[in-house]
């Protein structure tokens, strides 16, 4: 019988696209005919545009091999990172190549210099300026003296899953007062628009906040030659990942196992098959659901309605094409902007980080954080291009050939404490409800929704249909196509 999926997210897709490939039939219901969600991207014109900075992440140092994504934990700090040549061998079969994007640099002190907030580019830190590079090296030095730097990175993946330190505590002890001040605490409110005490440092990585080594910070300011490796960020080259579902919804359609039904889902049901959804006209009946929508909606439908919200940052994005003969920096792909709140926090030249050096009009996104852009679009459009200029992406005369601006008024799930906790007691009471339901982003977890999550998160979801149904994944098949299941 059927497996339903409910939800356009990318995880949903990658489900189905993994069930459907090992013959096995699927319902796909989603609430709107909109599939991938924030994945999707958007277009202007005829260019297709990443919703701001979308890359795959394979910076882990465990990332070898081809794990079982049965394996995966969305409970485990950046579990996502150990799948990267899965996630490249899957992205092949859909026909699309990656590449690795430039390194990131950062906005400091009126010049570009390599970056060390989101990118770790650890060279950064000495082309700070001299009396924020003396004073940040002096605390370095002290904290290490005295030997009070216990919260070091390294000890994070041995730390008990419910660690509460906030990133502020763990980002002082590991980095002193003086470097998380200047850097990490106005990015970190330029993203999240909380202060960095009510962020977990467990899950700060979700707000793109960096936690390093006392060690290894001391060692970069003193000029050592052993850094830590530029974070091999990879993007779709000559395009956007927002490539990637359009290429598995083609094939998707193509599968005549895939049903697709728009309609909302109102409840949730045992069933003598297995489990009912049902709609706000009808209903579907399957073996189990894998759900990729938001987990507040399955928390409500089962009749677990969260006892608190769930508090999302916004923000706001600005698209833009811009000609080339206007850029200053052609070549740049990624700019952070870690303080000046009237300033974005992070600007992308897609065409740069696709490497697309002849494209005449150039795709730019420009990421605001929701407090700091302004509410009039005119303002907003205004202080964008006065931003590109001042960083030296554009000339100074250089207008937008065409833009849109995207806000988006719940985004960022904030990685807060109370977040975590009105989370983990929502799939808490789901899960007691005994029904066979299969969670996957943006319900899987906690700070489990990124692009690698999704993916991962979607091709576990599969397995453990095929699991349940007796059926085995030959891994070496099923690593780069989209499904390969023995009986």
């Amino acid at each position: 019988m059927t497996t339903i999926v409910y939800g356009g997210s990318l995880a949903a897709l990658v489900a189905c696209d993994q069930l459907t490939g090992a013959g096995h039939p699927v319902t796909l219901v989603t609430p709107t005919s909109r599939l991938g969600g924030h994945f999707a991207g958007e277009r202007l014109g005829d260019a297709r545009f990443d919703r701001g900075l979308v890359v795959f992440d394979f910076g882990e140092p465990n990332a070898t091999g081809f794990p079982d994504p049965l394996t995966y934990d969305p409970d485990a700090r950046n579990d996502g990172g150990r799948f990267g040549n899965l996630l490249a061998s899957y992205t092949v079969s859909l026909g699309i190549s990656i590449g690795r994007a430039p390194g990131f640099v950062m906005w400091s002190d009126g010049r570009l210099i390599p970056d060390f907030v989101c990118d770790a580019r650890l060279e950064g830190v000495r082309a700070l300026p001299s009396w924020l590079r003396a004073h940040a090296r002096a605390e370095l030095e002290a904290m290490l003296a005295t030997d009070q730097h216990a919260q070091h990175v390294q000890r994070q993946h041995l730390a008990p899953r419910d660690d509460s330190a906030s990133y502020e505590v763990a980002s002082i002890a590991n980095h002193g007062a003086v470097l998380h001040h200047s850097c990490f605490e106005p990015f970190a409110r330029k993203v999240t628009g909380s202060p960095s005490s009510e962020l977990l440092a467990r899950h700060a990585r979700s707000a793109w906040l960096p936690l390093f080594g006392t060690e290894t910070l001391a060692a970069a300011f003193a000029g050592g030659d052993e850094l830590l490796s530029e974070i091999p960020f990879h993007v779709v080259r000559g395009g956007a990942v927002a490539d990637l579902v359009p290429a598995i919804v083609r094939r998707l359609e193509g599968s005549p196992l895939l049903t697709h039904i728009v309609r909302r889902a109102c409840g949730v049901h045992a069933d003598s098959a297995g489990i009912r959804v049902e709609l706000d006209d009808g209903a579907v009946r399957g073996t189990r659901l894998i759900w990729g929508h938001d987990l507040e909606d399955l928390a409500t439908i089962t009749g677990n309605a969260p006892v608190a919200p769930v508090v999302r940052t916004p923000v706001v994005i600005v698209l833009a094409l811009v000609s080339r003969a206007e850029m200053a920096a052609p070549d740049v792909g990624t700019v952070i902007v870690p303080d000046d709140q009237a300033m974005p926090f992070r600007i992308t030249n897609q065409s740069a980080n696709a490497g697309v050096p002849d494209e005449a009009l150039v795709r730019l996104s420009v990421e605001w954080g929701g407090a700091d852009a302004p509410a009039d679009d005119d303002a907003l459009l205004a202080l964008t291009q006065a931003a590109l200029a001042r960083v030296g992406i554009t000339t100074g005369d250089a207008g937008f050939v065409a833009h849109r601006i995207i806000r988006i008024r719940r985004a960022l799930v904030l990685p807060s404490a109370d977040n975590r906790d009105t989370i983990h007691d929502m799939r808490q009471r789901i899960d007691a409800c005994g029904l066979p339901i299969v969670p996957v982003a943006p319900a899987a977890g906690f700070g489990v929704a990124s692009l690698n999550d999704h993916i991962v998160q979607g091709m576990k979801a599969a397995r453990l249909v095929f699991a349940a149904t007796g059926r085995t994944v030959s891994q070496a098949d099923g690593a780069d196509g989209a499904g390969a299941v023995a009986a």
